[in-house]
């Protein structure tokens, strides 16, 4: 399931940053190691008394252990940043996955969104009560976003091995019979039918709200 997370996170460097120095964040790399979280993050601003504020603000900062400034002007300054207060990091390996956030954005009001990819509807909620309860996280919202829909072979495929009898118990058609008919060899046949009803299925669950 793609997940999206919007929250409010006091700790995070980089939404304080936004919200304090009115300057605009983007997150260009990550980088995970043991309970460290590495950010290289592009900082610009039109001002530059705001700009020559954050090398300061980074340096003062409780939950930054380490800096390094990689390039820097008037307008922008690019940095590599080392930090322990990602709570969904924490939360992931508490999971036993090797997931991590897909995309991550920070808006103009210091709001933090995080697209990412979990497998079981347990690990959504427990991410969500986690946020609440064990995190200074406010305003946690989630939404399962759409799963695409089928390409029109893919849908026509599926439909003629449904109106057949493939998925019928038992059988009314067998593989081989059915790929003979379709015009498709039995092996990738198979993948379709395997992926079209994989898509099926998380476009069903993708409806359900939790």
């Amino acid at each position: 399931m793609d997940i999206t997370y919007k929250f409010e996170y006091e700790s995070c460097f980089a939404a304080r940053l936004v919200q304090e120095l009115n300057v605009d964040v983007k997150l260009l790399k990550k980088y995970y190691s043991d309970d460290l979280l590495q950010e290289t993050i592009f900082v610009y601003s039109t001002n530059e008394n705001k700009l020559k504020l954050v090398i300061p603000y980074l340096k003062d900062h409780m939950n930054i252990s380490d800096y390094d400034i990689i390039s820097q002007n008037e307008h922008s300054v690019v940095v590599k940043v080392t930090t322990n207060s990602c709570p969904l990091l924490t939360i992931l390996k508490k999971l036993d996955t090797d997931k991590k956030p897909l995309v991550e954005k920070i808006d103009s009001n210091g709001i933090i969104e995080w697209n990412i990819e979990l497998d079981a509807l347990s690990d959504l909620n427990y991410i969500s009560d986690a946020l609440k309860t064990k995190y200074n996280v406010k305003n946690v919202s989630r939404k399962i976003n759409k799963i695409k829909k089928q390409d029109p072979k893919s849908e026509y495929i599926l439909h003629e091995a449904y109106e057949l009898g493939y998925f019928d118990t038992p059988k009314r058609i067998g593989l081989e019979e059915l790929s003979v008919i379709l015009h498709i060899p039995p092996t990738t046949l198979d993948l379709i039918l395997r992926d079209s009803v994989k898509k099926v299925l998380k476009n069903n669950f993708s409806k359900q709200t939790y």
